[in-house]
């Protein structure tokens, strides 16, 4: 009787169903007549019958309390000290972009209507949640050791940055062939469709290259 009447509480309390516990519980010919009469007038007077027949309370039970989470900048303080090493820096602004394209994309899996929309937009979740993951291990990495774990692609690209700032306008052009010849066997990887669990490593890849791309073909013009 008690999770019966607890689950009737929880699903509304409708005013039929009531009345059917009522009459199977502890009939009252009086208290029904004045329900089915009035049932917006009398509707709590039943809940509270059937409530004190049950030994539960007919008051709904508290809302859990908020959970307060840390702001951005307090989980990671280091972001505003002058000496952080601005690739964090850069990669505070993507952490918060990835871990909203992931929610984003976990959402809208629920709304998939077919297979392939499916498998896209499970394809945005994963590579979002691997570049949040990512970026968190090297957040955490330097909290704890005041230095870069140095794993993150940026790392490298940022590297590479510093060495195609010294090069020649003969290197920078040999260089530039070489990631278009990059781009385009990336590219043709994935129209070929062969392998497609690799489409997410093979995509993070086209997009660096071609962020390296532009950037130089912005000290060739500078040559020119």
């Amino acid at each position: 009787m008690q999770q019966t009447i607890q689950q009737w509480l929880s699903e509304g309390a409708e005013v039929q169903q009531g009345l059917r516990l009522l009459s199977i519980y502890q009939p009252n010919k009086s208290l029904e007549r004045l329900v089915r009469a009035k049932p917006d007038r009398y509707r709590e007077l039943l809940t509270q019958r059937l409530c004190a027949l049950a030994g539960v309370s007919d008051q709904p039970a508290p809302p859990p309390p908020k959970r307060e989470y840390p702001k951005f900048r307090e989980l990671w303080p280091f972001l505003s000290e002058p000496s952080c090493p601005h690739e964090l820096k850069i990669l505070a602004t993507d952490k918060i972009t990835a871990f909203r394209g992931y929610a984003q994309a976990h959402d809208e899996l629920y709304g998939c209507t077919s297979t392939k929309q499916c498998f896209e937009v499970a394809e945005r979740a994963v590579m979002a949640y691997l570049e949040n993951h990512t970026i968190f291990r090297e957040f955490q990495y330097f909290k704890q050791h005041n230095t870069p774990l140095g794993e993150h692609p940026i790392f490298k690209a940022s590297a590479e940055i510093d060495q195609i700032k010294k090069m020649s306008i003969l290197s920078l052009v040999k260089r530039q062939q070489q990631l278009e010849q990059n781009i385009w066997r990336v590219e043709n990887e994935i129209r070929k469709g062969t392998k497609p669990h690799l489409d997410i490593e093979r995509r993070q890849r086209l997009e660096r290259t071609k962020e390296k791309l532009i950037i130089v073909n912005k000290y060739i013009k500078e040559h020119e």
